[in-house]
């Protein structure tokens, strides 16, 4: 078992909880303002999670406006 954090921002928090609540390995511990804590509960946590991180870039984090400067 590890520990981890997912960090989000404004409007994120329910789909990124909709995601972790799918997964049977993963417990969540606390919810803040702007993180997740979480235990995955899996021998290969690390390599589960960087899988996780995976996901939430494509369901949600692609989604996040991109701020250019011209």
């Amino acid at each position: 078992m590890e520990n981890y954090r997912i960090y989000f921002q404004e409007g994120e928090q329910e789909d990124i909880l909709r995601i972790l609540r799918r997964s049977s390995d993963v417990l969540i511990d606390t919810i803040n303002n702007n993180s997740i804590s979480i235990t995955v509960e899996r021998e290969d946590a690390d390599t589960f999670y960087v899988r996780l991180l995976e996901h939430l870039d494509r369901e949600v984090y692609d989604f996040r406006p991109h701020h250019r400067y011209y």
